[in-house]
């Protein structure tokens, strides 16, 4: 049997770039295997990169190698997956409410003040002159609960005064 030549042995770090990625939230798994995902990445990563991703909500971590780049482009393979399925399940769901809330709110409110969902500021609340009262509402019902809040708020007080009837007078 041979022996393994001398020459054939490298330290990782000299002869191989390896990049570590936190995904943020909101990506799924299936993303990074699109090669476009990698856009912005395209000078950096090269051919025999491995690139090691954690999702930002540790719904997923993996180690990907870089088979190919290009200009707006960097192909990759999976060497290794861990999927928490549950989280990944969550995330999904997440992910389709708010593209069904962005699809509902899509036209500008017609009355106010009301609920509005805006992918950048989540639910939030328009008050009665238009502008935003609340954003970052976690839900659809958080979001109505605080509008039925706002409401009550702004609705005009009774005069605790007894009326007096002037033609009694």
């Amino acid at each position: 049997m041979d022996k393994l030549s001398p020459t054939r042995l490298k330290q990782h770090y000299i002869e191989r770039m390896a990049w570590d990625v936190v995904v943020p939230f909101g990506v799924p798994f299936e993303a990074l295997l699109n090669p476009p995902f990698w856009a912005h990445h395209a000078n950096s990563i090269q051919p025999g990169h491995t690139v090691f991703v954690v999702a930002q909500d540790l719904s997923y971590r993996a180690q990907l190698f870089c088979l190919d780049a290009g200009v707006g482009f960097v192909t990759m393979d999976v060497d290794w997956q861990v999927i928490d399925e549950a989280k990944a399940s969550a995330l999904a769901e997440s992910i389709a409410a708010t593209k069904d809330a962005a699809a509902k709110y899509a036209e500008p409110p017609k009355s106010f003040p009301c609920v509005d969902f805006k992918t950048a500021t989540g639910w939030r609340i328009i008050g009665h002159d238009g502008k935003q009262v609340a954003a970052g509402l976690a839900s659809e019902d958080k979001a109505k609960e605080e509008l039925d809040k706002y409401i009550k708020r702004s609705a005009p007080k009774a005069s605790k005064e007894p009326k007096t009837d002037a033609k009694a007078a």
